[in-house]
């Protein structure tokens, strides 16, 4: 089965990232490298329902700040994992298995996260590990 060439994604500015006050920024910001300074300047964090406790909206509003920084180490943690299954000749149609649906889910957040399919997809019609080349 052939793949079709997908066109390449915009890159994200390089991790890891880090809060300064209300702006996140890269840690080893370099223009050489890529265009971004700052990836988000945050004027407001989480708004708390009428009734909320302040203490629980900003404790909730830090644990969203720190997913949004570890986000490029999420996703380099997802593409390797998503690679290696590949490897492992897992597909991700098959939701009898464990590694096929996590692979599933893994190329799903990818695909979310780069707006390109990732590299190998071809679907998910197969189902299975793949065994050695026939």
């Amino acid at each position: 089965m052939q793949t079709s060439a997908l066109p390449a994604a915009p890159a994200h500015t390089p991790g890891p990232w880090h809060w300064d006050g209300y702006s996140l920024r890269p840690a080893a910001p370099n223009p050489d490298q890529h265009a971004v300074h700052t990836i988000l300047e945050a004027e407001h964090i989480g708004w708390g329902f009428v009734a909320s406790d302040l203490h629980a909206v900003r404790q909730e509003a830090d644990a969203n700040l720190s997913l949004i920084a570890a986000a490029p180490q999420l996703l380099d943690a997802a593409q390797a994992a998503a690679d290696l299954l590949t490897r492992q000749k897992w597909q991700p149609g098959d939701t009898f298995n464990p590694e096929a649906v996590v692979l599933a889910k893994l190329m799903d957040a990818i695909i979310e996260a780069t707006m390109q399919a990732a590299p190998g997809m071809n679907g998910r019609e197969l189902t299975g590990p793949k065994e050695a080349a026939q």
